[in-house]
C-alpha cells in the first residue's frame, strides 16, 4: 500500500457521516434542522428527546472520534512496518489531517460536513495523547462554567498549540516538530468552523447548552434558536377549577368561584345578599 492509497482511506474513513446515518435511521435529516452541521451536537439537537436517542448521540460522538483516532494509530504503524519514506510521527500527523479534512468536506455529502472537533480530538489521542488530555480539560471547565459548547470547543483548539510547545519544545527533531503541525491545523480548522459561533458569542447572542451530564435535547442551541418567552410557565390543566384552601369552607369556595366566572363585581354597597345558607340578608353597616 502506498502512502498516497493510505491518504486516500484515511480521508474516506473520515468522510462516513455517522451522525447523519443515525439521524436517517430516525427519519430525521440534520442538515435541516438547527445548525445544519453535520455533527454530534446538532444530532443532539434533532433526535435526543427520542427513544434511546442519547445513546445513539453518545454512539455518533465516540465514532467521530473513532474515525480519527484508528487511522491514525493503526493505519500509519501499517505504513511504518512496510518502510514508508515517512517517519512514524508524520505519518500519524498525516492520516490524522486527512481523516479530520474528510469528516470536515465529506464527499458524501458535496463536502458539507462536521466541524471537526470530534475527530480532531481522537487524531490528537493518537498523536500527542498528553496534549489531547491538556484540550480534554480546558474543554470541560470552559463548558461547565460558561455553558456555551462553541466556546469550549475554541478554547480547546487555542490550548493544543501551547500544550504542544510546553510538551516538546526539547524534542522538535523527534515528535515535537509533528505534535505542533497537528496542533496548528487542526486548531485553525476548528477556529475556521467556528466563525458563525465566534460571531455569536462576541454579540452576546451565542445560546447556552444544556447541562453537560444531561445528553438529551437542550433547552437552546447553538444556531441560535431560542424557546418562546414563557414556554417554561406552568400551563392550566383542561377543566380544572381554582384551588381550594384547606383552611376556607367549601360554600366560600364556591361563592368566590362563582364571582371570578361570571365577572361581576362583588355585592356591596346597599344590595342586599345572600348568604351561604339561603337567605337574604340586609347590608352592612
Amino acid at each position: 500500500m502506498t502512502d498516497i492509497a493510505a491518504l486516500a482511506i484515511a480521508y474516506l474513513a473520515g468522510a462516513i457521516p455517522f451522525s447523519f446515518l443515525i439521524g436517517k435511521l430516525y427519519g430525521v435529516d440534520i442538515r435541516l434542522v438547527g445548525s445544519g452541521n453535520v455533527g454530534a451536537t446538532n444530532l443532539k439537537r434533532a433526535i435526543g428527546g427520542r427513544r434511546f436517542g442519547p445513546v445513539a448521540c453518545r454512539l455518533a460522538l465516540f465514532l467521530d472520534a473513532a474515525k480519527g483516532f484508528l487511522p491514525a494509530f493503526f493505519l500509519a504503524d501499517f505504513l511504518a512496518s512496510r518502510g514508508s519514506f515517512l517517519s512514524i510521527e508524520w505519518l500519524r500527523v498525516a492520516m490524522g489531517i486527512a481523516s479530520v479534512f474528510g469528516h470536515t468536506f465529506t464527499i458524501f455529502l458535496r463536502f458539507r460536513g462536521g466541524k471537526g472537533v470530534a475527530t480532531s480530538a481522537g487524531a490528537l489521542l493518537a498523536i500527542a495523547p498528553a496534549e489531547a488530555c491538556v484540550a480534554l480539560a480546558v474543554w470541560l471547565g470552559v463548558r461547565i462554567f460558561s455553558g456555551y459548547v462553541s466556546a469550549a470547543s475554541c478554547a480547546a483548539a487555542l490550548s493544543l498549540l501551547p500544550a504542544a510547545v510546553a510538551f516538546r519544545c526539547g524534542n522538535l527533531s523527534g515528535d515535537g516538530l509533528p505534535a505542533l503541525a497537528f496542533g496548528t491545523v487542526a486548531a485553525a480548522l476548528v477556529i475556521i468552523r467556528h466563525r458563525e459561533n465566534i460571531v455569536r458569542l462576541w454579540r452576546g447572542t451565542e445560546p447556552r447548552a444544556g447541562p453537560i451530564l444531561a445528553f438529551g435535547r437542550p433547552a437552546a442551541d447553538e444556531a441560535g434558536e431560542r424557546g418562546a418567552p414563557g414556554a417554561s410557565a406552568e400551563k392550566p390543566q383542561p377543566g380544572a377549577g381554582p384551588k381550594h384552601d384547606p383552611g376556607q369552607s367549601p360554600s366560600a369556595g364556591r361563592s368566590r368561584a362563582g364571582n371570578g366566572s361570571s365577572g361581576k363585581e362583588p355585592v356591596t354597597g346597599d344590595r342586599p345578599c345572600r348568604s351561604a345558607s339561603g337567605n337574604t340578608t340586609g347590608a352592612r353597616s
